[in-house]
């Protein structure tokens, strides 16, 4: 388990670059056609892991709150939210251990259900990029480039 805990730290860590290079104005930026703001599709990935965690381990999130839509353009609070709830999944790693990688509410895996979290996340993290980009605002290349750099571990 102490791989995909890496895993899971690392991809936490790469995805809280991007967290630091937006500013408040930004989150409230809608793509071209509609759509979420970038502060809605944060606000997202911290409700879906809620959504998902709660059902499994209802304890884990008794301390956590979901971001509502008044909320979504307070980059604090997304920071904060976003990384106790990625400490949570790393602690229900932690408990997938005692059903040997099973849990409840997810048809698979502990690695499946992480696999299916990063995935979900970095398809966002991709629309906000896109979003970015379409209004002049592009990721700087050298902060683009830090993102595929999973080599160290996170901690």
């Amino acid at each position: 388990m102490e791989t995909l805990k890496d895993t899971w730290g690392i991809h936490v860590r790469q995805t809280e670059l991007i967290l630091g290079y937006l500013s408040h104005e930004q989150l409230m930026i809608h793509p071209d056609r509609g759509g979420r703001t970038i502060g809605a599709i944060l606000a997202h990935l911290v409700n879906n892991r809620l959504d998902w965690i709660e059902p499994i381990a209802p304890a884990l999130v008794d301390d956590l709150n979901k971001i509502a839509k008044t909320q979504n353009t307070d980059l604090l609070l997304i920071q904060d939210e976003y990384q106790k709830s990625a400490y949570v999944v790393m602690r229900l790693i932690d408990l997938s251990q005692k059903s040997k990688g099973k849990i409840k509410g997810f048809d698979g895996t502990i690695s499946t259900f992480i696999a299916y979290l990063i995935a979900h996340e970095w398809y966002h993290i991709g629309e906000i990029g896109m979003i970015l980009r379409q209004i002049g605002q592009a990721i700087p290349k050298n902060k683009a480039y830090d993102l595929w750099d999973w080599r160290e571990k996170y901690y």
